[in-house]
């Protein structure tokens, strides 16, 4: 997952006129941006300013507070897995970057509530047309909305991936990196889910 820094302007600076230096000289560009991330230190997501950032702890808040642009962003930067457990989808730009995202070979799943398949066309039949497995839950309301991100942050809180989510509703983004113990809760809690879940069908596939 992209990483920013989160530190202090001068320092921020410093980095910067070093990591030109470098390019100057023809370092290579991986090797540039490592350096550059060590120089900073604070690592922070690569997304729209949290309203608040404490350690391994990153809060983002709705109407037009970003959230939306963090999520894509996160789902953007994934290198090897995304594990969406998400209640509702209508956002077509976070549809798109699921979509997006496994056709870069990303590990992608992600499980819906009943209603994604209960329409004749819902974001599940255009990730199920973009060959991202879906899955729908089989028991009550699947009311999660959580990201797992390489199996290492996780982003939750109640925000939906909806544009009244993102413009009108009031909501809140949490993000929680690289904490172990809580990512594996969730892990297995995402697990648990698609025990109880079945592959998404369209509607005249039944």
């Amino acid at each position: 997952m992209r990483v920013v820094s989160s530190a202090a302007p001068a320092r921020a600076n410093a980095s910067h006129s070093l990591t030109i230096m470098m390019m100057r000289a023809s370092i290579p560009v991986r090797i540039v941006v490592l350096l550059h991330l060590v120089l900073l230190g604070g690592l922070c997501f690569l997304g729209a300013a949290p309203a608040a950032e404490k350690g391994n702890i990153a809060v983002w808040f709705s109407p037009d507070g970003g959230c939306a642009e963090t999520i894509i962003e996160a789902i953007r930067g994934a290198d090897r897995s995304l594990d969406i457990a998400i209640y509702h989808l209508t956002h077509p730009d976070i549809a798109k970057a699921i979509a997006d995202a496994h056709r870069r070979r990303v590990s992608v799943r992600v499980i819906m509530d009943k209603a994604q398949s209960q329409a004749s066309y819902s974001a599940a039949t255009y990730l199920n047309n973009s060959r991202v497995p879906v899955f729908i839950w089989q028991k009550g309301l699947m009311h999660h909305k959580f990201v797992i991100v390489d199996g290492e942050h996780v982003f939750t809180g109640s925000f939906n991936f909806t544009k009244a989510a993102e413009s009108s509703n009031a909501e809140n983004l949490v993000l929680i990196k690289d904490t172990r113990a809580i990512t594996r809760g969730y892990l297995a809690q995402f697990e648990v889910l698609i025990s109880q879940s079945k592959r998404y069908k369209q509607p005249n596939d039944r």
